[in-house]
């Protein structure tokens, strides 16, 4: 009488049936993509890319965009869920793109490397099959996708996550915030890693200032914006046709600078950062999923979770000392990364904030704040001299001086004071809210036994005559 097929009762009656389903099609979902990644970005002949390349990345990039209009309260973090649209584009491409490269090798055409059919040396020259194998398996995936997604019951909502615990969050962003530091660090140094290094420095800065759960989010949401429009740009830029119009309207030879400010040369390490942009990608989206519906909860509700007395005593012996030991550590860094006992200009300023918190006894919660803005603020400077166009300016002695110079002596300790400050200001910042927690508590408390009419418990003096 309720019109659900005898098959379809039964496997609903087994909990365990439908999850281990779902979690079979995320597993050749996040297959298909890994293949899909490999096959746009891992480049051919030169180091350049292809049409072909290009189809591939496209769609990986449609999958996530078109996975950003669909609520996080039904994807969670499944951002590659996408639509049997979606797979059924990618079935008819993968499809195509093999049956051009069985013509192509069939009628044993020239090589025609912009569209991706090109031959390799004798001795590894692969066979019919071992070209057209991605092709053929992406063709399996996405068509097995489509089916899938087209019968909701073997899609259940167990990826949707509405509230992450509060321990997971900070360590979800740092992994967030290490593949940033690792594209920012990449060889060479270009407008992109710069950019990176910029998002990721202004990032821990309002981070430091002002810890709250909800600043995380947008953190994530700019990342994952950067990578995506930084990834279209460049795999147009290391194109064949558009390398070999490069090549003639702005030669490498008579602009060199502006080769290597761009990146717009078509390298092992061009293909290498653009591999970690995808993962960024793929990593920021999901956790956009992941963290959006407990940060709206927890804005709604505005609560913090309930601690252990003894942690709550533990982090508020912290609270009194990590700020002691963030000035020790900070006079210590400034010291040691001193060559043959010469500070640079920012070693020094870092010893005059610290004899300054010394002396005014006050306000050394903040300091975390200070420490982090002044390392933040020398680490891009830093970074910026590490341009080719800035290798003769300022002069060495400058240079010495002020502290410019990208080594390892010198950059290492400010990493670390950075994230000793960010550990410094999360304490800190714990403690008061779980302080304001408790006061909002206590008066609440106190209305509720002001609304029962709870007698005073002051005494009325009697007159005497």
């Amino acid at each position: 009488g309720s019109g659900v097929p005898p098959w379809r009762q039964h496997w609903g009656s087994h909990g365990w049936a439908p999850g281990a389903v779902s979690w079979l099609l995320f597993a050749t979902r996040a297959i298909a993509v890994v293949v899909v990644v490999a096959l746009a970005l891992v480049r051919g002949p030169r180091s350049m890319s292809s049409l072909v390349q290009l189809g591939y990345l496209c769609w990986l990039l449609g999958l996530l965009h078109l996975g950003e209009e669909v609520s996080s309260s039904v994807v969670g973090w499944d951002v590659i869920r996408g639509s049997p649209k979606v797979w059924l584009a990618l079935l008819w491409y993968s499809g195509a793109a093999s049956f051009c490269a069985l013509c192509w090798r069939a009628l044993n055409i020239r090589d025609i490397a912009w569209l991706g059919f090109a031959r390799r040396e004798a001795a590894q020259e692969a066979t019919v099959i071992g070209k057209m194998w991605p092709h053929l398996l992406l063709s399996v995936l996405a068509s097995a996708q489509a089916h899938a997604l087209r019968h909701p019951s073997f899609q259940p909502q167990h990826r949707r996550l509405t509230q992450v615990p509060s321990a997971l969050r900070v360590p979800l962003v740092t992994i967030q915030f290490f593949l940033l530091l690792l594209v920012a660090l990449l060889d060479p140094v270009s407008v992109d890693s710069f950019m990176f290094l910029c998002l990721l420095m202004a990032n821990v800065i309002v981070v430091t200032f002002k810890m709250r759960p909800a600043l995380l989010l947008p953190v994530v949401r700019m990342s994952s914006d950067l990578a995506w429009a930084l990834l279209a740009m460049r795999s147009l830029l290391v194109l064949h046709p558009v390398q070999a119009w490069l090549s003639v309207v702005i030669p490498q030879s008579e602009f060199p600078l502006t080769w290597s400010t761009l990146d717009l040369e078509a390298s092992e390490v061009s293909a290498t950062r653009q591999v970690l942009m995808a993962l960024l990608l793929l990593y920021s989206r999901a956790l956009t999923g992941l963290l959006e519906p407990a940060l709206l909860e927890l804005e709604e509700r505005m609560q913090v979770a309930p601690l252990q007395p003894s942690t709550i005593e533990c982090l508020r012996f912290l609270r009194g000392w990590s700020p002691c030991a963030l000035i020790l550590v900070a006079h210590a860094l400034a010291v040691a990364s001193s060559d043959s006992g010469d500070l640079t200009f920012f070693s020094w300023l870092q010893l005059n904030v610290v004899l300054l918190l010394l002396f005014s006894g006050r306000k050394w919660g903040h300091s975390g704040c200070i420490f982090s803005a002044c390392t933040c603020l020398s680490l891009t400077l830093q970074y910026i001299h590490c341009f080719d166009f800035c290798r003769h300016w300022p002069p060495q002695q400058e240079v010495s001086y002020w502290g410019f110079a990208w080594e390892y002596r010198i950059v290492a300790p400010e990493f670390v004071l950075i994230g000793l400050s960010v550990v410094q200001r999360g304490i800190h910042c714990k403690v008061a809210s779980v302080d304001a927690a408790e006061a909002l508590k206590r008066r609440a408390e106190l209305a509720a036994e002001a609304a029962q009419g709870t007698p005073m418990r002051t005494r009325s003096v009697p007159r005497t005559s």
